[in-house]
């Protein structure tokens, strides 16, 4: 069996409650967390303004997902995956969102999948964001490679 993938290497020092887990739960739905609560955005909303004033376009979406990039940069064994039983850990750190052209009902959605090293700022992060959006929205003609393969799929 092959062991090496392109996306991560193979983690060789697992603890043993984390190698029977692929056992336990079977598919991402028995091993999914949902989380609920309420935070108070005051402060982001300072920030926001602050960034907005130096020219940088930032909403609660930048903030959060340099949060992720940073919280898993700080803790790589929350960007791991298993694959045939084994534990995984990936090289990179990850994030993908859909993003529509026009806001309006049933219009097209295009998937972004954005490459972090995980020791971007959260302006590199916002400004990496934004120029993605702006060529998927404005700058593209015709279908991205997503909606090409996904039409191919459906027809």
């Amino acid at each position: 069996m092959l062991k090496k993938r392109p996306d991560g290497r193979v983690v060789k020092t697992v603890p043993p409650i984390q190698k029977i887990m692929p056992y336990i739960m079977k598919t991402r739905t028995d091993s999914m967390n949902m989380y609920d609560d309420v935070f108070n955005c005051e402060e982001w909303d300072s920030y926001i303004k602050e960034k907005e004033a130096e020219g940088l376009k930032m909403s609660y979406m930048h903030i959060f997902i340099a949060g992720v990039v940073r919280m898993i940069a700080l803790r790589p064994q929350l960007n791991r995956f298993i694959m045939n039983g084994r534990v995984y850990t990936r090289h990179k750190i990850y994030v993908s969102f859909v993003v529509h052209p026009k806001l309006c009902d049933g219009d097209a959605e295009t998937t972004i999948k954005l490459e972090f090293e995980g020791t971007e700022t959260i302006q590199e992060i916002a400004e990496t964001i934004n120029r993605r959006i702006k060529e998927e929205t404005t700058a593209r003609e015709g279908e991205n490679g997503t909606d090409k393969l996904a039409r191919m799929l459906t027809n």
